[in-house]
């Protein structure tokens, strides 16, 4: 969960899954409060972001993410979550493996694991790890997204 101010970054698959390039790629997963036309979202075909700014009704929206990445840039730090993305198993809320949720009071910034079956004594673990950076001069933001993040701050 981070303080409002900033903005979610979502990398979303841009490529073909098959080799005409007709199958799709993507799939959203929107919670019934989500409107479509919320002004904190922008849907573009390489990124999703979410300005992090208090309104309601609250907007939830998930997807399945192969990047394995999610980010957070706020007052000029960028936060990244990483996490194992595994496109052969199974996972929750229509196959999501990324989630946002944000409201008048937070962001939160969700990574998923797959869903499995356990036994009693049998342990699952899901790993993240967390990266800071001091800017968005990152080689994995491409400069359109820097430059779209920073306008809205």
């Amino acid at each position: 969960m981070f303080r409002l101010g900033g903005v979610g970054i979502f990398p979303q698959p841009a490529e073909n899954v098959d080799d005409a390039g007709l199958l799709s790629n993507r799939r959203l997963s929107l919670w019934p409060y989500t409107r479509i036309d919320d002004p904190r979202l922008n849907l573009r075909d390489d990124f999703l972001l979410i300005y992090a700014k208090p309104d309601l009704p609250p907007i939830k929206l998930g997807y399945f993410n192969p990047q394995g990445w999610l980010g957070y840039w706020l007052d000029d730090v960028l936060f990244v979550k990483r996490f194992e993305a595994r496109a052969d198993t199974s996972y929750p809320d229509h196959e999501c493996n990324s989630e946002f949720y944000c409201n008048d009071r937070f962001i939160e910034l969700e990574s998923l694991g797959p869903l499995e079956s356990v036994k009693p004594g049998q342990t699952l673990h899901h790993s993240e790890l967390w990266e800071i950076y001091e800017s968005l001069e990152v080689p994995f933001i491409p400069a359109h997204i820097k430059k779209l993040v920073r306008q809205e701050n």
